[in-house]
């Protein structure tokens, strides 16, 4: 090979990896898909977005294309601008070019283009169809452009949407919880209504717990709806019909009637208020769809427990940590637990006597700790599984003595003897203190009745 030859190889080569004029191509493009995404559905009236999405895209720049849709369903109010990744796609123009047909131009800033998915603009719709309309929203001449002015090969795709009117939600609006006895009200609510002007509904719920004393008119915005007829039509079923005055009819929300029930349940009673067999009409005597929605009614505990306390004997008691036993007893609610304290001590979890408190009945038991000796009362409450606590007027008590010796006992060596009686007189002539014991008869005095009492206890007569 000459030396010319090889220069111009060398030439050559440099010329192709500088590019040589030659444009530098983009990256790789996967199928693109262009695509309206709209609600399956939307009320007349009502406004919604649309967003015109974008599948994976590469070094997209600019785009065109067409919006169609039917104007006597929809209205187009806005195009705002795409987002693709995290880089704004701006809307330059759009503009209706015929009824229901708008272009729209869109130019990415720069030169540098873009990659990603998301979408490229947002359409602001309004309705202005009827129940029972609908539109397609379609895309057509559409181009997409990347950065090489090169068009970017996509589909276009339509979407549909229908107008329609969303059930009425006609519903039971009552307290959660109610007092055995008591009298409360539950709201026959109503959202958003347009014409209404009469309906019809059966309320239904357990006899045995709830009785219904009346039912009075509602109220939609500032405009009352009269009970025309309300009727036992079986045991805890009652029929209620409702008309507004005139052929206006009244549009808003509120609630039809007021329910009046009073409770003759117990407490851990329930029941369910229903709505069935309902009909709402519009001034036209057409039906306004609805969904009837039950609530319920539980009838609350609001009874604390009841505690019962076994006596202590013998008492006095030699034992500084004295054992009680008793019973906590509930009528609506489960027991939860059991405290005691010792005078004003702090209130301490006694222990259940099968292991765990989780019945109407529960036995319980609880050592004190170590006591001096002394007078003392012991104190119980329970609460219940609905935190209802044993009021303080109602604690379980005991009133009980201490005392480490045994009276009459008064040398304290554990034997009631003859050498008892002598430490006894000892103390009465003021030759010995008085000890724990030797106030035998326990009446605070040390005196010859405590000498008769130890001999009692010493012949076993006492």
């Amino acid at each position: 090979m000459s030396r010319i030859t090889r220069i111009l190889g060398i030439i050559t080569m440099v010329t192709l990896l500088l590019g040589g004029g030659a444009s530098i191509p983009v990256a790789a493009q996967t199928a693109v898909t262009v695509s309206i995404d709209a609600p399956d559905e939307a009320a007349p009236n009502s406004d919604f977005t649309v967003n015109v999405s974008i599948s994976e895209v590469v070094d997209f720049d600019a785009c065109n294309y067409d919006i169609s849709f039917d104007a006597s369903v929809l209205r187009l109010d806005n195009v705002t601008s795409g987002l693709i990744g995290s880089t704004a796609v701006p809307v330059d123009i759009n503009n209706e070019v015929s009824s229901g047909t708008w272009r729209v131009i869109q130019n990415v800033s720069g030169l540098t283009g873009v990659s990603g998915s998301g979408y490229l603009a947002v359409l602001h719709f309004h309705v202005i169809g009827s129940n029972g309309d609908s539109s397609t929203i379609s895309l057509s001449n559409g181009m997409l452009s990347n950065t090489l002015a090169e068009e970017i090969t996509a589909t276009w795709t339509a979407d549909s949407l229908a107008v329609t009117t969303p059930p009425i939600s006609v519903s039971i609006d009552a307290p959660d919880e109610a007092s055995p006895g008591s009298d409360f009200t539950a709201n026959v609510s109503i959202d958003e209504v347009v014409d209404f002007d009469a309906c019809n509904y059966d309320i239904s719920f357990d006899a045995l717990v709830l009785r219904l004393d009346n039912v009075t008119s509602g109220l939609i915005g500032s405009t009352a709806i009269p009970v025309d007829i309300y009727n036992e039509v079986s045991s805890g079923t009652w029929r209620v019909i409702q008309n507004v005055s005139g052929l206006t009819g009244v549009s808003g929300s509120g609630y039809l009637a007021v329910l009046h029930f009073h409770v003759i349940g117990a407490e851990g009673d329930s029941s369910t208020v229903s709505l069935s067999n309902g009909m709402l009409s519009d001034n036209t005597a057409s039906e306004i769809t609805a969904t009837w929605t039950a609530d319920l009614v539980s009838v609350s505990d609001s009874t604390a427990p009841s505690v019962v306390i076994t006596v202590l004997t013998p008492d006095p008691t030699s034992d500084d940590t004295p054992t009680f036993t008793g019973t906590a007893t509930d009528t609506g609610s489960n027991i939860s637990s059991v405290e005691y304290k010792v005078d004003d001590g702090s209130w301490t979890a006694a222990t259940a006597s099968d292991g765990t408190f989780d019945s109407l009945s529960e036995g319980y038991t609880f050592t004190t700790a170590a006591l001096a000796d002394g007078e003392y009362t012991v104190y119980v409450r329970a609460t219940d599984a609905v935190s209802n606590t044993t009021a303080e007027a109602d604690y379980a008590s005991d009133g009980f003595t201490v005392q480490s010796v045994t009276p009459g006992d008064a040398t304290g060596d554990g034997v009631i003897n003859a050498v008892d009686i002598t430490k006894v007189e000892r103390i009465i002539t003021g030759l010995d203190t008085e000890t724990s014991g030797s106030d035998a008869n326990q009446d605070g005095n040390i005196n010859a009745l405590d000498i008769t009492k130890v001999e009692r206890m010493i012949v076993g007569l006492d």
